[in-house]
C-alpha cells in the first residue's frame, strides 16, 4: 500500500535551487514503515485554567490527552472500547467530589466524525471529555541529527554569554 504524502494547503513549493533543503534525510525516509491496521482509542479531557489578563479573569479551555490505548482486535473492537469509555469514565475533576456510592449525571453524544463527546456533572462540578479512535497508518523511528563540526565550538566566558 503506497504512502501518500500530504501537505498543508498553504504550502508553496521551494525554488529549484532550494529544493534539497526541504527533502527529509535519506536515513529518515528509510526508517519509515507502514503498518497493517493498528487501532487506538484516545481519551481527552477538558483542561480548564484561569488566567488573569490585565484586570479581567479568563477561564481557558483546551483538550488534554489523558490516555491512549492500543486495541488488538480491529476497528469494531476499538469502537466498542470507545463507547465503553464514554459510558464509564469519570474525569478527575468530578471524581474527587464524588460520594462513595454517588454517580454523576452523564450526557453522551456521538459526533458526526465518530467521536464521543460526554458532559459530566456532579453537584457544582461539571466538565466534559471526548473519546476518539484512530488507525495508526505510519510510524517513523527517531533519527538523531549530529551537529556540524564547524558549528560546535565550546564557548566560555563572554563568548558563551553573548553568543559571539
Amino acid at each position: 500500500m503506497p504512502v501518500k504524502e500530504s501537505r498543508p494547503c498553504f504550502f508553496t513549493p521551494p525554488p529549484p535551487d532550494k529544493a534539497d533543503l526541504f527533502r527529509p534525510p535519506i536515513a529518515a525516509v528509510a526508517s519509515a514503515t507502514v503498518t497493517t491496521s493498528s487501532w487506538y482509542v484516545f481519551l481527552e479531557e477538558d483542561a480548564e485554567s484561569f488566567e488573569s489578563l490585565e484586570t479581567k479573569g479568563l477561564f481557558l479551555h483546551r483538550w488534554h490527552l489523558v490516555a491512549s490505548q492500543h486495541v488488538e482486535a480491529g476497528r469494531q473492537a476499538a469502537e466498542a472500547r470507545a463507547r465503553e469509555l464514554a459510558d464509564s469514565h469519570v474525569p478527575q475533576h468530578v471524581a474527587k467530589r464524588l460520594e462513595p456510592r454517588g454517580r454523576p449525571h452523564r450526557s453522551v453524544f456521538r459526533m458526526q466524525d465518530g467521536t464521543w463527546l460526554v458532559r459530566v456533572r456532579y453537584g457544582y462540578a461539571k466538565t466534559h471529555f471526548r473519546v476518539s479512535m484512530g488507525e495508526l497508518v505510519r510510524t517513523e523511528e527517531e533519527v538523531e541529527g549530529g551537529l556540524k563540526e564547524e558549528s560546535y565550538a565550546p564557548r566560555g566566558g563572554l563568548r558563551g554569554l553573548f553568543g559571539i
